[in-house]
């Protein structure tokens, strides 16, 4: 009980740090839970901690702390996903899609990044996965950063993650990425409706 009360603190504390972007700390809790034995059993701890420490370490490798162990590691989450993406698509896919789009942006595939984050954003509105779909695009806006500058593309993404964020309720993630990144306006935050959301460009 000791042991899954910590693990559950450092998977809260990892996917904490990695939305703040403190990458190196959250890659400490991932690396407590990971190393546990019980991190192979299917639980909920399991599945948030696989694909946030997995996009954790593709961010790293990203922003100049790229080391071959991380690569491996988010190979590694990012397999763990396929074959859970294979059984229920539906809760998996999007996730599935987006540590592809990740690994293909560190192996410096840009292209093939791109038509993957786009995919995971379109699976995730399909299935109203709106945190995952705001994730996805904050992420994209970050690849279009490093492979054109910040400009128009850069900021329409992450105006569209500011947007969802807000639905989601974490306005303090809207907040911290309109500061970030200077955005002088986000789009207005409505209430979400029920139902799929609509595919957009």
């Amino acid at each position: 009980e000791d042991t899954r009360w910590l693990n559950n603190f450092h998977a809260c504390q990892l996917i904490t740090d990695f939305y703040e972007g403190d990458y190196l700390s959250a890659e400490k809790h991932f690396q407590f839970v990971f190393s546990d034995p019980s991190f192979k059993m299917p639980r909920h701890i399991t599945i948030y901690t696989t694909f946030f420490g997995g996009l954790n370490a593709l961010r790293l490798c990203q922003t100049d702390c790229k080391t071959l162990a991380r690569l491996k590691c988010g190979k590694e989450m990012m397999e763990r996903l396929e074959i859970w993406s294979k059984n229920v698509t539906a809760v998996f896919g999007n996730k599935w899609m987006l540590l592809q789009a990740e690994y293909s942006a560190s192996m410096g595939e840009q292209e093939k990044a791109q038509l993957l984050y786009k995919s995971s954003i379109d699976a995730a509105k399909d299935h109203g996965n709106i945190h995952e779909l705001a994730l996805a695009y904050e992420l994209i806006g970050y690849h279009l950063c490093a492979t054109f500058g910040q400009g128009t593309q850069s900021d329409e993404c992450f105006k569209k993650a500011c947007l969802y964020y807000n639905q989601w309720g974490a306005t303090v993630l809207c907040e911290r990425l309109r500061i970030k990144h200077k955005l002088a306006s986000v789009p207005d935050s409505n209430v979400l409706r029920t139902g799929k959301l609509k595919r957009s460009s």
